[in-house]
């Protein structure tokens, strides 16, 4: 039966070559995404070890929660205390700061997407730098400065010429005398810009005067690295502490680890949508060849062959597909991450150069996905083979019943109603991050399987109402492919079925991008009074600007209020939780934004203020003018007052302190973005001009007004939406291929009928017409489907998110019009070549054809 098997899909190569496709593809991003995944983590592992350089312990100030680049910087003065502890080598004071822009010698400030741009510090202790000098030399005093060689060369900087710095104290002047490597001469910065100052420099430049990011040790060899810890623990000051070299680089691991998580977990995503789709097309495709071979397995069975042993054939055609199409799939998968990792790099999103990995999960996945998909797609068409009746072989019209209206209705609205109420948890519901993603990942992949059982009980008269136009129009041709595709209501909605998952994603993106887009556009003409937004250029959310920006603002008078803003991730700790907040200034306030008070005054506000969101006013029973225990990040706490309650929170947030707060509890003083009011009786143009004109020293700020701001963040989320998109393309792709392999096998199964057309007098063009138009039919029934469940979701999505993000639910029906016309137009393509094959069919030999 496996040499039978075998010889059935050898004598059918173009079939055997379609199914594979649709499983390698699926494969290949299964396999993608493990690649990237598993090579960054090996990449970031390297680097959390490679940070570290020579340092066996670090002395720091403790830190009980927070992001890491907000943890509060180490007096120097306690160096000379480590330096002094027996058993240390040597010690010396690193410095890193995130915000730090080379501006080119055009004018331009380097941009990167991803990577962070830090200053640092030279050092100067040998023993403990991970910096390679490469050219030239090390900086000296505040005219110098170093920079890492890859950005160098990427950027055009030369050693010798004078350049711009901008840095969380101004701008600075500064000459390139030198180009250092990181940790090795290949540069091992993950793409990460490094200005290099020396420490006198750095401490200035950086707003560190005095202070140092941490203390690096080295322990003298024959010591033991325990007993210098305790040492050290023994005579630093309260509130820090001495940590070893492995605590570290397990922090930066986990750090690291979490964006390696993230990223291939968007990638796994997508090519699990890639997967379901897929598993649609083999289903089908197998369910069609069955059909065909109806005659031929009859005839096995005939001959003595088992229900058992046909089932079996059938499903070893399926292990034989799956197993050639995993091992193809494991190495374009390998391929297409490379494509992948230089994509990214491509529009700005630099992917580390370190060597991919194939971890053995990665081939355990691509088998599951590629052989285990085929043969649960192949189930239930080989389940059906076994019911076979040898006097099958005897007869040409055989054919395999349907399943029941009754059955369908029942299993296809169960499964449905199953999957929309796991979506109905997942959204909302109040679940981790994992059940979450489980539930909406389970509730779309039941919500799709229900929906196609149930799609060919009105498939028939959708397909009449959509082809209605075409069989008006196109004559006998027309009405012949609008009644090919009511005819066989299960075929249609297979073929239709994987296309209807790809529309229905695209279209669920389309309605959720439009809803954030209108909602942010709703939140400036309602809640946003100030006339101009500055910010830094990058999407960089831990880079700021120097207030100095802000003051320079400000002294304008043609401004008659510009107020800064201050984000602080994880940045303080209420009734024992962990929040994100924002730091401004409460007095002119008001004159600035629209936060729609509930109770209290904002501007009567003091330093020791706090402004709360509605919602967590709510969850923690607060009140206007009660007192609140607020930890920050520095471990010191402060009792502060309600000062009001507010309903918008799209741009404060949930909690807001005040400047003062902010500047007593944390050590960066830059500003994340500013807003300006234009004094009264000012023409908007003359205060744009004069804020230009501020800018002018600051090439990395920049000044939008309302209008420009709406139109940068409609961009963004457009680019955004357009990457899901491309990477939702390969699913519509595979659904198109459906399209095809489903009219070409369909011509096989048909070849009699056509023939009798033919012979009646149907022309070429008239059979080539009518399976264009038939095939076109089908695709926009799946696109229709597609259409109904993508607004569905999204709607549902949509109203699940924080109203910050979507406060109006908007459908784009101009978008949704055009997926379903695309679809109709990708059907004619996709029907191009089995209506040429059904036009050349030899018309004696399809009427003769059984």
């Amino acid at each position: 039966m496996v040499r039978i098997a075998l010889k059935s899909l050898l004598a059918r190569k173009l079939r055997l070559a379609l199914m594979m496709f649709a499983i390698v593809l699926g494969v290949s991003f299964v396999v993608s995404s493990f690649v990237i995944s598993d090579s960054l983590g090996s990449t970031f592992d390297k680097l959390s070890t490679d940070i570290e350089g020579r340092t066996d312990i670090t002395v720091r100030m403790e830190q009980e929660f927070g992001d890491p680049s907000q943890r509060p910087p180490i007096a120097a003065s306690v160096l000379d205390i480590v330096k002094k502890v027996d058993g240390v080598q040597a010690a010396d004071g690193p410095i890193t700061v995130f915000g730090v822009t080379p501006i080119k010698a055009d004018g331009e400030p380097i941009k990167r997407m991803g990577p962070p741009m830090f200053g640092i510090g030279y050092g100067t202790a040998k023993e403990l730098s991970p910096l390679i000098q490469v050219e030239g030399r090390p900086p000296v005093g505040e005219r110098e400065f170093n920079l890492d060689i890859t950005t160098a060369k990427d950027d055009g900087f030369v050693v010798g010429q004078t350049y711009t710095i901008s840095t969380p104290t101004g701008n600075h002047e500064a000459t390139l005398v030198g180009t250092i490597a990181f940790n090795s001469l290949k540069n091992d910065t993950v793409g990460a810009v490094l200005t290099i100052f020396d420490t006198p420099t750095a401490q200035k430049f950086l707003a560190l005067d005095g202070l140092y990011s941490e203390i690096a040790v080295k322990v003298a060899d024959g010591v033991s690295l325990a007993t210098v810890q305790e040492r050290l623990a023994a005579v630093i000051p309260d509130g820090t502490e001495a940590v070893g070299r492995e605590v570290k680089i397990q922090e930066s691991k986990d750090q690291f680890g979490d964006i390696a998580s993230i990223f291939g977990n968007i990638l796994l995503a997508f090519a699990l949508i890639t997967v379901v789709v897929s598993s649609f097309l083999i289903n089908n495709t197998f369910r069609i060849v069955i059909g065909q071979r109806i005659r031929e397995l009859a005839l096995m069975r005939a001959l003595g062959a088992t229900g058992r042993q046909v089932m079996s054939s059938v499903l070893a055609e399926a292990a034989l597909v799956g197993t050639v199409a995993t091992a193809v799939g494991v190495g374009t998968g390998v391929l297409l991450a490379v494509g992948l990792r230089g994509l990214f790099g491509a529009i700005g999103f630099s992917l580390p150069d370190g060597p991919l990995l194939v971890e053995p999960r990665t081939i355990i996945a691509a088998a599951i996905v590629g052989i285990g998909v085929t043969l649960v797609s192949a189930l239930l068409p080989a389940l059906k083979v076994r019911h076979i009746p040898p006097i099958a072989a005897l007869r040409d019209d055989f054919r395999f019943e349907g399943s029941g209206l009754r059955r369908r209705l029942v299993l296809g609205g169960a499964i449905t109603v199953i999957g929309a109420t796991l979506l109905a948890v997942g959204l909302f519901g109040s679940l981790d991050t994992a059940p979450l993603l489980g539930m909406l990942g389970g509730g779309a992949l039941a919500t799709f399987i229900g929906v196609n059982l149930l799609s060919p009980l009105f498939a028939v008269p959708v397909a009449r109402t959509l082809g209605a136009p075409i069989a008006r129009t196109r004559g006998v041709a027309g009405r012949l492919s609008r009644d090919n595709a009511a005819r066989n209501p299960q075929r249609t909605a297979s073929t239709a079925a994987a296309l209807m998952v790809g529309v229905a994603l695209i279209s669920m993106t389309a309605v959720v991008g439009t809803s954030i887009k209108a909602t942010f556009s709703a939140l400036l003409e309602d809640s946003v009074r100030a006339d101009f937004f500055v910010t830094l250029d990058t999407l960089n959310n831990q880079a700021g600007f120097s207030p100095e920006v802000t003051k320079a603002l400000a002294d304008r008078p043609e401004l008659s209020s510009v107020l800064p803003y201050r984000n602080g991730l994880q940045g303080i700790k209420v009734e024992g939780k962990v929040k994100d907040m924002l730091a401004t200034d409460f007095a002119p306030l008001l004159d600035h934004l629209d936060p729609d008070v509930l109770d209290g005054d904002i501007a009567a506000a003091g330093p020791k203020g706090l402004l709360v969101h509605q919602d967590s006013a709510r969850d923690l029973g607060l009140q206007v003018g009660q007192e609140v225990q607020v930890t920050f990040v520095d471990k010191a706490t402060e009792t502060l007052k309600v000062a009001a309650i507010y309903k918008d929170a799209s741009i404060l947030g949930n909690w807001v302190i005040s400047l003062d707060m902010w500047d007593a509890h944390f050590a960066s003083s830059t500003d994340q973005f500013v807003t300006a009011v234009a004094a009264d009786n000012t023409d908007l143009t003359k205060a744009e001009a004069a804020i230009q004109d501020v800018l002018a020293a600051y090439p990395d700020v920049k000044s939008e007004n309302q209008a420009e701001f709406k139109k940068t963040i409609e961009g963004r989320v457009d680019s955004i939406l357009n990457v899901v998109n491309v990477m939702l393309g390969f699913s519509l792709f595979i659904a198109l291929l459906g399209i095809y392999n489903t009219l070409r096998l369909s011509i096989y199964e048909r070849t009699r009928e056509l023939g009798l057309l033919r012979a009646v007098g149907m022309s070429r063009g008239q059979m080539r017409a009518m399976i264009r138009w038939e095939a076109a039919v089908v695709a926009v029934f799946g696109a229709v489907l597609g259409v109904v469940l993508g607004v569905l979701f999204g709607v549902a999505a949509s109203s699940a998110l924080p109203s910050s993000f979507v406060s109006t639910v908007t459908i784009p029906f101009g978008s949704l019009v055009f997926y379903v016309v695309i679809a109709g137009l990708a059907g004619l393509l996709a029907a191009v070549l089995p209506a040429r094959r059904a036009a050349r069919l030899n018309v004696l030999d399809a009427i003769s054809y059984t």
